[in-house]
């Protein structure tokens, strides 16, 4: 379990989840640009589009990972069989979303979402493509191919954001959706051409498959539900309150936060696999190390990076945003704050799913969302917007808790050794390549 054995896939990992930044430097470019009222009307359109992509992904997507490195599988009719799962729950939600816009609209504060919905639709036909085929390329550990199809789709949506504002052509949401859609289309013709070197492109019915699948899809699909609501319902309470300025100021605050979603999907990509290869073999010592490294490497970042960014935030924001977006400081602190749970939560949330723990995720993530819910819906009304930051942070602590309890429990983490291996580690690399530099040398 050397460092170094992993260091090419890790470093190609961490490349493609570090690409979602490209895209939030090119949207704090926009939120310059729009009005509060465009910027949160935009901000409230792309949780939307994440809460579905991600429920889809949770519900069916990650079937194709877990039973596609099983041998003797057909991988055909078992893509097959997901993606049929995947349209059937999008497509639905899709159509009422444009038979009643306006109505939904007004839910959640803002009725310009209503002319947005046949975007929304063109938006998720455009990337179901690329979602599906990069399952494929995660299943077979081709981390360096899911680099190139997300270069396409963050790296090219980031670009194209940024030259229209340097341009001066982006004054409407309308104008930033277009972009994406643009990206999303290039995005999916990559994850094609390089998802057929791996799989016929073509579709293969099999009742067996549907059946197997069932039973993983059922809990994992409203566990997916159930989570996608826990990271987002604090963003979707601030509209119905406030409507889109509440949104646009808090969406501020919360699309910098999002920067940290590089270590969830970092995470999901490796370990995911991993806790179920090892897991299926009944290798706890091997897992067990995995997450300890994991967990301590992720803290040797995190620590310090969130002391700098809680001390300099208000410099930060002054210097990215301007003064339009103050209100969003103290957001962004409390966010930033609760964040030193994250390793743990997101670490020992994939690992459960990779034992199959599905049932018990869902209870987890479950009384996290309940808790979520009850105190952004006290403290919203009586402090404002940072009650919602501070209803989403105590629902994570509480997962954390949970998650945590359950993996030493399952296979004997030791809390103890999380800082100790990762420093030994970084400590041994370093100078394993000192001394191969002595020796060139």
């Amino acid at each position: 379990m050397k460092l170094g054995s992993h260091l090419d896939k890790g470093f190609w990992a961490f490349a493609d989840r570090a690409l979602p930044s490209i895209y939030a430097v090119a949207q704090i470019a926009v939120a310059r640009v729009l009005g509060l009222s465009e910027y949160g009307t935009f901000i409230i359109f792309q949780v939307i589009f994440n809460m579905l992509f991600s429920f889809s992904d949770s519900f069916a997507l990650q079937a194709i990972v877990k039973y596609g490195v099983e041998p003797e599988i057909d991988l055909e009719a078992l893509i097959s069989s997901t993606t049929t799962l995947f349209l059937g729950f999008l497509l639905p939600i899709l159509l009422i979303f444009n038979l009643f816009p306006y109505v939904i609209g007004s839910l959640l504060g803002n009725r310009h979402l209503g002319d947005l919905f046949p975007l929304l639709a063109l938006y998720v036909l455009a990337s179901a493509p690329r979602v599906v085929f990069s399952k494929v390329l995660q299943m077979r550990f081709r981390i360096k191919e899911i680099f190139f199809v997300d270069l396409a789709n963050f790296g090219l949506g980031g670009f194209l954001l940024a030259f229209g504002v340097y341009q001066h052509v982006i004054q409407h949401s309308e104008q930033v959706i277009w972009r994406t859609v643009v990206s999303a289309v290039a995005a999916s013709l990559v994850a094609l051409w390089f998802g057929r070197k791996h799989v016929k492109i073509r579709f293969s019915y099999s009742k067996e498959m549907f059946a197997r699948i069932k039973e993983f899809v059922r809990y994992q699909g409203i566990t997916g539900l159930v989570s996608v609501f826990q990271q987002n319902i604090d963003s979707l309470a601030v509209s119905s309150f406030t409507g889109p300025i509440g949104a646009g100021a808090y969406g501020a605050a919360k699309s910098v936060y999002r920067l940290f979603d590089v270590l969830r999907d970092t995470i999901t990509l490796l370990i995911f696999p991993a806790a179920s290869k090892y897991h299926s073999r009944g290798d706890k010592k091997t897992l067990r190390i995995i997450l300890e490294k994991a967990i301590g490497f992720i803290y040797l970042g995190l620590i310090p990076l969130d002391i700098i960014l809680i001390l300099f935030s208000a410099v930060f924001y002054h210097l990215v945003f301007g003064p339009k977006f103050d209100s969003s400081i103290p957001i962004f602190r409390i966010l930033v704050a609760g964040s030193i749970v994250l390793p743990v939560q997101m670490v020992f949330f994939s690992t459960m799913v990779g034992m199959g723990r599905i049932k018990d995720v869902f209870k987890i993530v479950s009384i996290g969302l309940s808790a979520n819910t009850v105190v952004t819906l006290i403290l919203l009304p009586l402090i404002g917007i940072e009650g919602a930051a501070i209803a989403f942070v105590i629902g994570n602590i509480i997962q954390a808790t949970m998650t945590y309890r359950y993996i030493a429990r399952e296979i004997g983490f030791s809390p103890d050794k999380i800082l100790t291996r990762a420093f030994s580690d970084a400590t041994s690399f370093a100078r394993s390549k000192r001394g191969n530099k002595k020796a060139r040398d």
